[in-house]
């Protein structure tokens, strides 16, 4: 292993340790479990981390879930998994923190996973009598969009970028390309969205694409047309970075419209860092 994976790996068992020491803390916590990548044999630096927490007081815990998360460190984005009512499946980013490493987190009050994560091996990281007690909560600058907005958007198209990138770095480019397929589609409806002020949840009809070709400026066009060369893994690289701009600009664009205030930073570092984890700044 070379030395930046080692140092990559090393950060990802820190942040392991820290999430397991510091949830132990959580209203009514009794067992913590590890699944996912972590215990398989595709572990790898790239990996994210993916934990369940038991807790014996259900109620209790979601009065302070997910900031109580602040716990493990400076929260960036908590991203919700479901769009349950009483969501508690989030991702998380922290502050200072590889953007590869990700926490995909969930809470619950059954033994063992919930069944959507019962599909492979746990390792159960501790088991202690239910807490009693929480601390102070931290204070919070998270952005935590709502299910179903355009900032929601936003967010997974980012987050779902590091999966196309780790397949990159994986040495798997068929799986990148399937990352990448969908993203064509996706840009239509935004740039349908954008012009009829209609949200499109599915992709476009024949006749929804019929009428787009009406309204489409030159410019978009062949904006839209320039980036789906995938030719080759490096002419995706090129496409996949191409899309997801676009997509997320026309996304916050419409997102700002409804008057979601977006991290303007964290986003523009992300497609920094995939722009230059696939070499294309120097291409």
């Amino acid at each position: 292993m070379d030395a930046h994976n080692q140092r990559l790996l090393e950060a990802l068992d820190a942040l392991e340790l820290r999430a397991s020491a510091a949830l132990r803390c959580v209203p009514g916590a009794q067992a913590l479990l590890l699944f996912g990548s972590r215990v398989s044999e595709r572990h790898d630096p790239y990996a994210d981390l993916d934990l369940h927490l038991v807790t014996a007081n259900l109620g209790a815990a979601r009065a302070v879930w997910p900031y109580i998360l602040g716990q493990i460190g400076p929260l960036e984005i908590l991203w919700p998994l479901t769009d349950a009512l009483e969501n508690t499946a989030f991702s998380v980013l922290f502050a200072g923190e590889s953007a590869y490493h990700k926490l995909d987190i969930s809470l619950g009050s059954g033994p063992g996973l919930p069944a959507p994560l019962d599909m492979g091996m746990a390792l159960t990281l501790w088991e202690q009598q239910p807490a009693a007690l929480s601390p102070a909560m931290p204070s919070c600058t998270a952005y935590c969009p709502d299910w179903g907005s355009y900032g929601h958007l936003v967010v997974e198209e980012l987050l779902s970028s590091m999966r196309y990138l780790k397949a990159r770095k994986r040495g798997h480019p068929l799986m990148a390309w399937r990352f990448v397929r969908s993203k064509p589609d996706l840009l239509l409806r935004l740039l349908a969205a954008q012009h009829t002020g209609v949200r499109y949840p599915t992709p476009l009809s024949t006749w929804a694409i019929k009428q787009l070709e009406t309204i489409l400026t030159e410019i978009e066009r062949a904006a839209f047309f320039a980036a789906l060369d995938w030719r080759t893994p490096l002419a995706i690289d090129e496409s996949y970075i191409t899309l997801t701009r676009q997509i997320v600009q026309i996304a916050s664009a419409l997102a700002e419209q409804a008057g979601d205030v977006l991290p303007q930073n964290w986003i523009e570092r992300q497609l920094a860092f995939l722009t230059q984890e696939l070499g294309c700044a120097a291409r």
